[in-house]
Formats: C-alpha cells, sequence, structure tokens
C-alpha cells in the first residue's frame, strides 16, 4: 500500500471541493417582524421619544425602548412611511425627528 502524499495536489479533488457551495445560516421564519405588526402605541412611544430627546439615533431610540436595533429601524420605517417622522442618514448613522 503507497501512503499519500500531502503535499501532491490533485486537481479533481480540489474542483470537486471548490464547487461544493459555502454552508450559510438560515433564518427561521419565526424570527421575522413584519413591519405591518407594529400597533399605534408603539408608534406614540415613538412619538413621546422624539418629543422628549428630539434628535435620535436607530440605536438611541432602541436602548430608550429597550428593544432591539432591528425592530427600532423597523418602528421607525413605519413612522416614516405614515409621515410622523422623518429619517436623515448623516454618516454611519441615521437620525431621526418629528415632522
Amino acid at each position: 500500500m503507497i501512503a499519500h502524499d500531502p503535499t501532491e495536489f490533485n486537481i479533481s479533488t480540489w474542483f470537486s471541493n471548490w464547487r461544493k457551495p459555502a454552508k450559510v445560516p438560515t433564518v427561521k421564519a419565526l424570527d421575522w417582524t413584519p413591519a405591518s405588526s407594529i400597533t399605534d402605541a408603539e408608534l406614540a412611544q415613538l412619538r413621546k421619544l422624539l418629543k422628549r430627546h428630539g434628535t435620535l439615533s436607530n440605536k438611541q431610540v432602541a436602548r430608550l425602548s429597550g428593544i432591539t436595533k432591528g425592530e427600532a429601524s423597523k418602528r421607525v420605517s413605519k413612522a416614516v412611511a405614515a409621515g410622523i417622522v422623518s429619517r436623515v442618514k448623516i454618516g454611519k448613522t441615521v437620525a431621526i425627528t418629528l415632522h
């Protein structure tokens, strides 16, 4: 029996491994919350935060509301669509203000 030389290059093995798709983690459908499920009370809370603190970022909205940054972004997006707040990107952050 001949031992395999680890420094030997085998093109067929390389090519078969090269074509394999990468394993990517998937997101479960239950982890996603559509923007339409955001309630009027949550929009009122956002309006109250902006009246009290003025201009905020998504991160600040999340921290003050006790929610994740992603959830804060969804709420702000719904408020922008409803015409309640305006959102302006400044560098890497987003400034959120009342109209």
